[in-house]
């Protein structure tokens, strides 16, 4: 049996300790919730590159863990498509070279403009928010992102709304992660 004056210490420690963890647990969203639906639905998770992949990886571990439908592929390249709801859809290109994963080009598609621009600018906060701020080039938003591992590594950002030129939808995102080897840094 307890001793009252225990009782008290270890009732007294064990109420800390459930307060502790109840505000640990409370009002804390999944990283991604901050980015809206879209950004959720199309990066999976904001621990890697792109959805769960990282530049480097090898075209097995793409094959075993991409759950949109793979479509084509070869030696060098992967491509997947997925529609998400009946609003949005998107493409991915998984591009390998002897180092693995080099190179990453999604077109996302949405079903209006204003959904079109409101993804575009949550894809924009996360990627400032991961790499820091953008640059405007070629109509791109870039970001440039220096990795003791492959070089310069770019992610370029680009919206598209309905203008004649889209087929699928009336936005579309187009997101481009690549390893720069052209940038001698």
């Amino acid at each position: 049996m307890i001793q009252p004056t225990k009782w008290k210490k270890f009732s007294a420690v064990s109420t800390l300790v459930l307060i502790y963890l109840m505000a640990g647990c409370g009002n804390h969203q999944a990283p991604l919730v901050q980015y809206g639906p879209v950004v959720q639905q199309i990066m999976i998770t904001d621990t890697a590159v792109f959805r769960t992949f990282s530049l480097g990886n090898k075209p097995e571990e793409v094959k075993k863990r991409e759950t949109a439908l793979l479509m084509e592929s070869d030696s060098s390249f992967l491509y997947y498509e997925s529609k998400k709801s009946d609003s949005s859809s998107f493409n991915v290109m998984y591009n390998f070279d002897e180092e693995g994963l080099a190179e990453i080009q999604s077109d996302i598609y949405l079903s209006n403009a204003t959904q079109g621009d409101e993804a575009f600018e949550q894809f924009k906060k996360y990627f400032n928010d991961h790499y820091g701020e953008s640059t405007a080039k070629q109509g791109y938003m870039v970001w440039t992102i220096p990795s003791s591992k492959f070089g310069t590594v770019r992610v370029n950002l680009d919206l598209e709304n309905a203008d004649g030129n889209i087929s699928k939808a009336h936005s579309k995102i187009s997101l481009w992660i690549y390893v720069d080897k052209d940038d001698k840094n």
